[in-house]
């Protein structure tokens, strides 16, 4: 077994209850004040999402097994049971591929050794800044060693193609963030 198929079964983390909401797919005010209240397991700054997704489900079946049958004036008939029954069976299932979806996808990223979006964009936003101070210096190192009347113009020059260089790279960088936020 390689170490990616080991760690599948390792929870994944999360940091911020809007985390939790992008991963569920609800706002954050219903992460904060509804399921918070009523007893979404986790703490501040670690929020395990599999817990979550089994605390979420253990809910579901108990509101489907007793807050509707309960409701039913002289109690339940068989069907209105059963009925309830496969809406559990179907809710498990749901909740079960939805579990399977989750540890695929952690597979893939622990395959693909997926990099964090904000890790990247850190670490290129660094590299963006220190490569246009190494550039801006090109044209006063470049004009040394010729003559005084040259010096100005070569530097000039070095400036204005750098210039556009830079332009260039921030173009591609803002083109790179625009296909990021699409997804």
């Amino acid at each position: 077994m390689n170490e990616a198929e080991e760690n599948v079964d390792e929870p994944k983390i999360v940091d911020s209850l809007g985390a939790v909401a992008k991963h569920f797919g609800v706002r954050r005010d219903t992460v904060r004040n509804n399921w918070r209240a009523t007893g979404m397991p986790g703490e501040q700054g670690n929020y395990n999402l599999a817990a979550i997704a089994a605390w979420r489900g253990r809910l579901r079946r108990t509101e489907l097994d007793t807050s509707e049958l309960d409701e039913i004036e002289g109690g339940p008939t068989a069907k209105q049971v059963e009925d309830a029954k496969a809406r559990r069976v179907v809710a498990d299932a749901e909740r079960a591929r939805a579990d399977a979806d989750l540890r695929k996808l952690e597979l893939r990223i622990q395959r693909e050794n997926l990099i964090p979006l904000e890790l990247v964009e850190n670490f290129l936003a660094g590299l963006f800044t220190d490569m246009r101070r190494q550039a801006c210096r090109i044209g006063l190192e470049m004009k040394d060693g010729y003559p005084v009347e040259l010096q100005e113009r070569i530097k000039a020059d070095c400036d204005a193609r750098i210039k556009v260089a830079l332009a260039e790279v921030e173009q591609a960088a803002a083109d790179l963030a625009d296909v990021v936020e699409a997804r």
